[in-house]
């Protein structure tokens, strides 16, 4: 398992102008509702 800041240093460098994280992401997130994981009724933010 990598560590969570590799997914952010990778986003902010290596894959900037690349769209694979964001697709990534998207995929993800479709597989989730498909599967009745999430609904997406509503959401959340926390930010310190």
């Amino acid at each position: 398992m990598p560590d969570h800041s590799t997914f952010s240093k990778n986003r902010h460098g290596r894959f900037r102008d690349s769209e694979l994280l964001r697709k990534l992401f998207e995929t993800t997130v479709q597989r989730c509702l498909e599967a009745g994981l999430v609904g997406g009724d509503g959401f959340a933010v926390d930010a310190a």
